[in-house]
């Protein structure tokens, strides 16, 4: 109990007043004995943990007594357990115990819905499957969530919102801090890697593939696109162009006149002989052709570049291509090639694919990357 306190020992006339009398008596108080309108200590479990609100009716609560100033006291502190763990149901509770606050929860499997429990704020989440909601577990919530694997995040307007309301294609090893600010709406408020610039959405490995085809982490309309080329490699001797088409509804555009190309191209001869330039188009034809020189299978031989693209999946703007390649074929000759490309109708496209104008692809990797900002 507070200090310092008064006491009134009450003696009859003539009493002689001793020290025993009121060691006995103070000790009776220390040991609250008395007086009982103001004993600061627990008779039994229930006194322990009783509560009160001391803002009920959006009123302060003047308590009359120390054991309401204490149940007060123990309300606030229940209150903000709680914030923590829900589960939670006494004030005295250990919350660390209870498993609760910033340790590891039991790994999630990926889903439509993603059902995080109220086990942890540190989550895994497991599988591949895109996630477009994510369960309630308390208006307020924190959670990290650790992807161990590619995934989609779907942005919602109100159920997941996502920085620039784009999708987000997570790698293994990503973070997302997400909060639950109404009950099952959730909002990231920060993600492992950087959302300004260029994000990886899928990386392919050619051997001998008679296509390398992205049809995955397509999305929004204004969406930008770059594609990077390491190392193509044909499977055909000579007179190979490497091409690209795109596909609308799942189905690939190569009619005569679906694409317009053009580009400027240079080559290295040998010494004295000069530079070969030039130029060249068409504006009706079956593919978006991305290198002007032909190579073959000679050891060393292989094209490198990228190309951008615009309006990929608008139902309003044409798509656009642009970049550059660079050819290294066994003559010996490097041969550059600046090249433009257009898919003659404004439609949706949902599929991007890669293709030698014979044979396979041999070798060599193809990366999509998504701008993000």
């Amino acid at each position: 109990m507070a200090y310092p306190y008064s006491m009134t020992y009450t003696v009859e006339a003539g009493e002689l007043v001793l020290a025993d009398h009121l060691n006995v008596s103070n000790q009776e108080h220390i040991n609250n004995n008395k007086p009982s309108s103001i004993d600061d200590a627990c008779s039994d479990a229930a006194a322990f943990v009783a509560k009160k609100d001391p803002y009920a009716g959006a009123a302060d609560v003047l308590p009359l007594n120390l054991e309401e100033e204490l149940r007060e006291y123990r309300y606030q502190i229940d209150s903000l357990i709680k914030k923590f763990n829900t589960s939670a149901t006494q004030w005295n509770h250990d919350v660390t115990a209870e498993g609760v606050l910033w340790t590891k929860g039991a790994d999630v499997a990926s889903g439509a819905a993603l059902p995080v429990l109220n086990d942890g704020a540190r989550v895994d989440v497991t599988g591949t499957s895109t996630i477009t909601s994510i369960d309630s577990v308390g208006v307020g919530t924190i959670k990290c969530l650790q992807f161990d694997d590619v995934l989609t995040l779907t942005h919602h307007a109100t159920d997941i919102i996502l920085p620039y309301a784009r999708n987000i294609v997570t790698a293994a090893g990503d973070i997302a801090v997400m909060h639950e600010y109404a009950a099952g709406k959730w909002e990231m408020l920060s993600f492992s890697k950087s959302l300004i610039g260029w994000d990886l959405v899928q990386k392919q490995t050619a051997s001998v593939s008679a296509t390398i085809d992205f049809t995955a982490g397509l999305t929004a309309a204004s969406d930008f696109y770059m594609v990077k080329f390491d190392n193509i490699v044909c499977s055909a001797e000579s007179s190979t162009l490497f091409n690209m088409v795109l596909s609308t509804s799942s189905t690939w555009k190569t009619g005569a006149s679906d694409y317009q190309k053009a580009y400027l191209f240079t080559t290295a001869e040998a010494a004295g002989g000069g530079p070969a330039n030039g130029a060249d188009g068409d504006n009706t034809t079956d593919n978006i052709q991305l290198n002007h020189s032909f190579f073959g299978v000679a050891a060393g031989e292989s094209l490198s570049g990228k190309i951008f693209i615009y309006n990929l999946a608008s139902a309003t703007t044409r798509t656009r291509v642009e970049g550059i390649t660079v050819i290294y074929n066994d003559t010996p000759s490097l041969s550059g090639t600046l090249l433009f490309g257009d898919r003659n109708a404004a439609e949706v496209n949902d599929g991007i694919r890669f293709k030698m104008s014979s044979g396979n692809i041999q070798s060599g990797s193809i990366s999509l990357y998504k701008f993000l900002g």
